[in-house]
């Protein structure tokens, strides 16, 4: 556990060489060879051997002979307040509890104790069991002779469940405690507020600010803007806008968390409260405001007889007053920020045009190399003109179906065959320019077309599957991988554009594979568990896509209903050169296999990335190395051919021959 302290679990066996076995694995002891060292086959097996990992010394272990016992140490635990998060159960202990009466008893005492029970295939069947304890997530089987690496993951699995279980119990203790002091503080205004007017006027204040920062919202600068007086040749005031964007914030949300980024979001909305007094002292300045528009962006507007060059200085004062690092908690973080302005001049303001000239310098900025600065300008127009050109074209394409799909292979490890391909969008802008994903993928997002998008991949996709799969070509189905966005699990007619799309392509729902990525399921996680329940019930399977790069991953994974997982790029890169890649790798193959799911690796684009994959246990692989997207009608062709250049070298090893090799 990352605090340091110690995970208890207590082992419960009538056979006391298996409480040696289990100190072995959990704890790292270990004592000199004897005569009972033999026993420990009995729950290892024969092949049995120490696991090798520094996760034993997270581990303190009790053990017990009997349930009544075990039951003994369970209410000492909880008198000391040292609770056991983790008891693994034999099954037989003759002469006194059996494991199920050990179990009901510990949980009449402990409900929330994570349980394993460990049992042999000659006693009770999963199904007895559950008829007797009941279906829970605190409750898993362990057959035995099992290998200690699997006490071991298991272990690991759980103390990470827990861990995460009581920081979400603290946090919504401290919910509580705010909550009550929030109504308190409610009922105290409640006390003082006299008359329907001055309630009515504090509801309104309350909804024009940021109830995380207490800053203005987007709301509150919109109306702001359009109640400043007009400016123009005549008046010496101009209106500007700062567009203030948080570099790196997504990285540190993901990695350490929403409560450590929203405490990082109020340091920095302080510092800019602090930046706008300063700023408010310089003469050019007649009014200065900080607003959140929401996430990590901020906007400081600013009014007065204002320069380029007093912009700019404006921009450089709000920089140097965010530089020192916060301290949250122990550790002290950096702020970088992107800025991008955009003024009036002498026209006329319109909000919404300001605040994206200023959004599109910010961007200027941070293309530069972030924690730099921007003022919107002639080139900066073009620009905008350039993409405000695209957005309208999009609205077009996804109209006339104008968008072109290709299909890249994902490769099967053991069978050296393809069995998927990949659905990627591309668009041939006119004049035959290609427009790139990561150029129009956003903006459709924001605009909507994601919808009529998405519903023509699908489509294309499904009758090119059902085309592949009868035409009498050698070689196992070949399934379909199609992206899925966020917005459009969100979209109440997914599921039934899903099932029209099923039914008009007869493309059969176990060859369609949904992948959905995991930045989308950690933002909402419960809107998204009914949805990808709903798309399985149809037989449709579920991939998570991007796996890796998300700050839950490995704790969030056994909560939602997949059927794979696709390793990012990320770590296929570093494969050769990061030994924590390689660790990472391993575990997430072990735990995706341990919940019964397939993995995917991307970004395969050498041999040798193809050789390590194949050692960690993955079970497909997908990059340049098999073969590059191709248009529809070169798949058929290009499928034998890839499966011509596939052939299995020793120990069931992967390799691909590529086209200038010689197969020996």
């Amino acid at each position: 556990m990352n605090d340091g302290s110690k995970v208890r679990v207590l082992a419960i066996d009538d056979n006391v060489a298996i409480h040696d076995d289990y100190r072995k694995v959990l704890c790292g002891w270990s004592e000199p060879p004897s005569a009972l060292d033999g026993l420990e086959s009995l729950v290892f097996g024969a092949q049995a051997r120490e696991p090798k990992s520094n996760s034993r010394l997270l581990f303190e272990l009790e053990t017990a002979d009997q349930g009544q016992e075990g039951l003994a140490k369970v209410r000492a635990a909880l008198a000391e307040d040292r609770p056991f998060s983790i008891a693994f159960v034999d099954m037989q202990m003759p002469p006194g509890w059996d494991g199920l009466r050990t179990i009901q008893e510990i949980w009449k005492l402990a409900p929330e104790l994570h349980i394993v029970i460990c049992t042999a295939y000659s006693d009770r069947s999963w199904d007895e069991i559950v008829a007797t304890l009941g279906t829970t997530d605190r409750l898993l089987l362990l057959r035995k002779p099992f290998d200690p690496n699997e006490v071991l993951q298991i272990a690991s699995s759980l103390s990470e469940k827990v861990r995460l279980q009581r920081i979400s119990d603290r946090r919504m203790h401290e919910l509580t405690n705010l909550a009550a002091e929030l109504q308190c503080v409610n009922d105290r205004l409640q006390d003082e507020i006299e008359g329907k007017e001055i309630i009515a006027g504090h509801l309104r204040e309350s909804a024009t600010k940021d109830s995380l920062t207490g800053l203005r919202n987007r709301g509150s600068l919109m109306q702001r803007l359009e109640g400043l007086p007009e400016v123009g040749p005549g008046c010496p005031d101009r209106i500007a806008a700062i567009y203030v964007d948080v570099d790196n914030f997504k990285t540190i949300n993901d990695s350490l968390g929403h409560e450590i980024g929203d405490r990082y979001l109020m340091g920095v909305a302080g510092r800019l409260r602090e930046a706008q007094d300063e700023l408010r002292g310089m003469e050019s300045f007649r009014i200065v405001e900080t607003y959140r528009l929401g996430g990590d962006e901020f906007v400081v507007l600013l009014v007065g007889p204002i320069s380029v060059e007093e912009l700019e200085q404006a921009m450089e004062n709000l920089r140097t007053s965010t530089a020192e690092p916060l301290k949250i908690g122990q550790k002290m973080m950096p702020i970088s920020l992107s800025l991008g302005a955009s003024g009036s001049g002498g026209r006329k303001v319109q909000p919404e045009a300001l605040l994206r000239e200023a959004d599109t310098a910010m961007y200027r900025a941070k293309a530069a190399g972030k924690g730099r600065s921007a003022i919107f300008d002639e080139a900066m127009n073009r620009e905008l003109s350039k993409r405000i050109e695209i957005e309208r074209d999009l609205h077009i394409a996804a109209a006339e179906s104008s968008f072109e799909v290709v299909y890249q292979p994902i490769v099967d490890l053991k069978l050296g065959e393809v069995v998927s391909l990949e659905a990627l969008v591309r668009w041939p802008k006119r004049f035959g320019t290609m427009v790139t994903p990561d150029q129009f993928i956003p903006l459709a997002e924001q605009n909507g077309t994601i919808l009529s998008l998405g519903r023509c991949v699908l489509r294309r996709a499904c009758f090119m599957a059902r085309a592949w799969n009868s035409s009498g070509r050698e070689g196992s189905p070949v399934s379909i991988n199609v992206n899925v966005s966020r917005r459009q699990l969100q979209d109440s007619d997914f599921l039934s554009d899903l099932d029209r799309i099923l039914e008009e392509t007869a493309v059969p729902p176990a060859l369609l594979n949904v992948e959905v990525t995991e930045s989308a399921m950690i933002e909402s996680p419960e809107i998204f568990l009914r949805r990808l329940q709903e798309i399985r019930r149809r037989g449709v399977r579920v991939h998570m896509d991007d796996f890796g790069t998300g700050y839950s991953s490995l704790s969030f994974l056994h909560q939602m209903p997949l059927d794979a997982v696709k390793i990012d790029r990320s770590f296929t890169t570093h494969l050769a050169t990061r030994t924590t890649s390689n660790a990472v790798m391993s575990c997430i193959v072990m735990l995706a296999h341990q919940l019964g799911m397939k993995v995917t690796v991307e970004g395969v684009e050498t041999r040798e990335q193809a050789r390590r994959i194949a050692d960690f246990g993955c079970d497909s692989g997908q990059g340049y190395y098999y073969a590059k997207p191709m248009p529809e009608t070169d798949v058929l062709r290009s499928l034998e051919e890839i499966r011509r250049r596939l052939r299995v070298v020793r120990d069931s090893e992967l390799t691909l021959v590529g086209p200038g090799e010689r197969v020996r």
